[in-house]
């Protein structure tokens, strides 16, 4: 993950849970909502930390679903 931190952060949670696995809804969602705890960005004038953890779970989501409907999962 890039942006949501001050330096790029490798969401190893994820990777873990989604490793073997058929990408499904549900595994996309547990997978959003753990990128989403396993990042810790800071407060800034650009967003607060609670806001930059929901972009981020949205943000895996998407790729997650887009991924998975491309083959590429």
């Amino acid at each position: 993950m890039i942006g949501a931190c001050p330096r790029p952060h490798r969401l190893t949670a994820v990777e873990t849970l989604l490793n073997g696995h058929i990408i499904d809804d549900g595994l996309i969602r547990q997978a959003a909502a753990t990128a989403a705890e396993e990042v810790d960005p800071p407060d800034d004038l650009h967003g607060d930390a609670a806001y930059r953890r929901g972009l981020v779970a949205t943000l895996i989501a998407r790729g997650l679903r887009a991924a998975a409907q491309n083959g590429g999962v």
